[in-house]
């Protein structure tokens, strides 16, 4: 919602979390790059009330959003060089990771790679609520490894980051798929969830 343009400062409180927030009116370009989700993530936009255009390439000044496996480049270089004016983006999965990479975050190969899993996340400026959320990865990122204009939003139990935010960029990455996010549990503030993973 703050890369949207929505929510305009990242709150702890769950009370202020918990208003009801939507993307009403918002222009967004959904980057076509072959991700097998595009409809699904085209339409959970378009339920948060955005209006979703979906584009080969980014213009104008409307927030863009990628999303796809990493294989080959789906951060185009004229996108990452409108991203470092100041673009705002939000990726999603292997565009996430290339973007870290691109600035200089380690990623490591998952010994088994996560086709579909069930991962709890705990979340928020101090972790104080979790969600539920499905993973496609085949690489995984340490909260721990990330350099300090990056900071984690959502993290595994295991400390694998599944959500970040660049303090002075309105980048925001997801390692889970948004469109997937099935359930909000109360956790109590600065408690962390441990709960092991499911196969969907």
């Amino acid at each position: 919602l703050r890369v949207l343009g929505v929510e305009q400062a990242a709150s702890s409180s769950p009370t202020a979390a918990a208003r009801p927030q939507t993307a009403a009116g918002i222009d967004v370009q959904l980057l076509l790059t072959g991700d097998p989700f595009e409809r699904s993530l085209a339409d959970a936009l378009r339920r948060c009330g955005a209006n979703v255009r979906a584009v080969r390439e980014a213009s104008g000044a409307a927030p863009v959003v990628v999303a796809g496996a990493r294989a080959g480049r789906l951060i185009p270089k004229a996108l990452h060089a409108l991203l470092e004016q100041g673009r705002p983006a939000l990726l999603i999965g292997g565009a996430a990771l290339e973007w870290l990479a691109a600035a200089g975050v380690a990623t490591s190969a998952l010994p088994v790679p996560m086709d579909g899993y069930v991962r709890r996340a705990a979340t928020g400026a101090d972790f104080w609520r979790s969600i539920e959320v499905g993973v496609y990865a085949a690489e995984s990122v340490s909260s721990a490894s990330l350099p300090p204009q990056i900071v984690a939003l959502a993290a595994a139990e295991d400390g694998a980051l599944l959500a970040f935010e660049h303090r002075r960029l309105p980048v925001v990455g997801l390692l889970f798929r948004p469109e997937s996010v099935h359930e909000v549990v109360g956790n109590g503030v600065g408690r962390a969830v441990a709960q092991r993973d499911e196969r969907v």
